[in-house]
C-alpha cells in the first residue's frame, strides 16, 4: 500500500541532442564538460554530474543572457539536481531557463518545452496536480507547435498527464491518456528504450490502480527487457524490478516480490539514488504479508526516514509509509501506537491529496480495523462505512480493493 505512481526517469529527454546541435557555436571544451555532464545524469551518476556542470554554469553567467551557453548550462544542472533529488535548486534554475529560452524566440522552442516538461515532472512528484498539469500543457503545445503530429515528445508528455490524472483520482481519463501515450511511442522510429519503458512502468500503473493486475505484467516485463544490460538503465531497470514486486505483493505472492525488491534495493542502494525509500518500503509490506513485524518496521523505518528527511514535499508517501507502520504495530498488538500512526498518516494525506481520494480509504481501513480491536464500536463503524463510499465512488465493483473492504466491514458487523 505504499505506492501510488510509477518513479520515472525521462528528465534528460532531449536534451543531448539539443547541446550536440549547439556544438558548432562552442568551443570543444564547453562542448565536451557539457556532455560529460548530460552522461553522467544518464548513468545514474547525478552527484558526479552536479560537482561537473556547476562550474560551467558559474562560467556561462559571464556571457550575454542571449549566448546559447547559458541556457543550455542552466536546464543541464537543472535536470542533475532533480535527478539528484534536490528539488528546491532544481525548480528555480528551471524558471531561469524559462526566461532565457522565451527571449530566444522559435529556434528555443525544443528547449523552453523541455523545461516545461520537468517543471510538470518535479510538480508532479510533489503532488501538485494542477500545477503539473498547467507546466505539461506548456509543453505539449510548444511540441506540437515545432514537432510532428506523430512526436514522441508529445506522447512522453502525454504519459505524464495521465500520471497526474491517476494521482488526482481521475483513472479512467488517465488510461485512456496513457494507452494512447505508449501506442504513439511503439509507433516512433527515434524513442530511447528508456522512454518506452518509462511510458509501459506508467500503463503497469494505470491497470493496478484500476485493480487489472494479470494486465499489469507484461508491460513491466517489457520494461524491464528493454532496460536491462547496459549501465545507462540500469536505475530504469530497477524501477520496473519495483514496479513489478510490488504488483506481486498486491497479488499476495510474496515468495516472488522478495527478491525483486530485494535486487531493486541493491542497485538504489549502489547508485545512492532515491529511489531506494519506495523499494523499502514495499520490503516493508512484504515483511507485513509475512507477519514479520520487527522486519517490516525496520525497512519502514528507514522508509520513512529517507521520505522525510530528503523528500519532505512527497506528503503522500509519507502517509503510505506510516500507514503501514500502523500495520505494522498493529500486528504487534500495540494498538495505541498504531492508532497514533494511523492518525498522523490520515492527517498527512489529507493534506497532500484531500479526505475523497482513494488512498484515503486505505487508511480510514486500517483506523477502522485498530478501532474495533480497541471495542471502539461507532468510530469504527463510521470509518468502515466512509472507506467504502470512497471506493464506491472510485472504482469498479470488482476492485480488488473495493470487494476486500466489503468483506473486512461484512466481518465486523458480524462479530460486533
Amino acid at each position: 500500500m505504499t505506492r501510488l505512481l510509477s518513479p520515472g526517469r525521462s528528465l534528460v529527454f532531449g536534451l543531448l541532442p539539443t547541446a550536440m546541435v549547439l556544438a558548432a557555436l562552442q568551443p570543444l571544451n564547453w562542448d565536451a564538460r557539457l556532455n560529460d555532464g548530460i552522461a553522467a545524469i544518464q548513468a545514474g551518476n547525478s552527484a558526479e554530474a552536479v560537482q561537473i556542470l556547476s562550474p560551467l554554469l558559474e562560467q556561462a553567467k559571464a556571457f550575454p543572457r542571449e549566448d546559447p551557453r547559458l541556457a543550455e548550462s542552466t536546464m543541464a544542472l537543472a535536470v542533475a539536481y532533480q535527478y539528484n533529488s534536490q528539488f528546491d535548486q532544481a525548480e528555480p534554475l528551471y524558471l531561469e531557463a524559462v526566461q532565457l529560452l522565451g527571449a530566444g524566440g522559435e529556434k528555443s522552442g525544443s528547449m523552453l518545452a523541455l523545461a516545461f516538461e520537468n517543471l510538470g515532472q518535479l510538480r508532479l512528484g510533489q503532488g501538485r496536480w494542477q500545477e503539473a498539469k498547467d507546466f505539461l500543457g506548456k509543453a505539449r503545445d510548444l511540441y506540437s507547435k515545432i514537432g510532428k503530429p506523430d512526436d514522441r515528445r508529445v506522447a512522453n508528455v502525454d504519459r505524464l498527464l495521465g500520471e497526474t490524472c491517476l494521482g488526482q483520482g481521475q483513472i479512467a481519463e488517465a488510461v485512456v491518456l496513457i494507452e494512447h501515450a505508449v501506442d504513439a511511442l511503439r509507433q516512433a522510429l527515434d524513442v530511447a528504450p528508456s522512454t518506452l519503458a518509462a511510458g509501459l512502468r506508467s500503463l503497469a500503473t494505470a491497470y493496478t490502480v484500476q485493480g487489472r493486475y494479470p494486465e499489469a505484467e507484461a508491460p513491466l516485463e517489457e520494461s524491464i527487457r528493454l532496460t536491462r544490460g547496459t549501465s545507462q538503465t540500469q536505475l530504469d531497470m530497477a524501477d520496473g524490478i519495483l514496479a513489478l514486486g510490488h504488483l506481486c505483493l498486491l497479488e499476495r505472492d510474496t515468495a516472488r516480490a522478495m527478491p525483486l525488491l530485494q535486487k531493486a534495493v541493491h542497485i538504489f542502494e549502489a547508485h545512492d539514488d532515491s529511489h531506494l525509500s519506495s523499494a523499502l518500503s514495499e520490503l516493508g509490506s512484504a515483511a507485513l504479508q509475512e507477519g514479520k513485524y520487527a522486519m517490516a518496521k525496520e525497512y519502514l523505518g528507514r522508509a520513512l526516514d529517507i521520505n522525510q528527511k530528503l523528500l519532505g514535499w512527497d506528503r503522500l508517501s509519507i502517509a503510505m509509509v506510516q500507514g503501514a507502520l500502523a500495520e505494522a504495530y498493529f500486528g504487534e498488538r500495540n494498538y495505541g501506537q498504531a492508532a497514533a500512526l494511523i492518525q498522523q498518516a490520515i492527517a498527512t494525506d489529507r493534506a497532500a491529496v484531500g479526505g475523497t481520494h482513494f488512498t484515503m480509504a486505505k487508511l480510514l481501513l486500517i483506523e477502522a480495523t485498530i478501532e474495533a480491536k480497541q471495542r471502539r464500536a461507532l468510530e469504527a463503524e463510521t470509518h468502515y462505512r466512509q472507506a467504502l463510499d470512497i471506493y464506491r465512488r472510485t472504482f469498479a465493483a470488482n476492485h480488488p480493493d473495493l470487494m476486500k473492504a466489503q468483506r473486512e466491514y461484512a466481518q465486523f458487523v458480524n462479530n460486533k
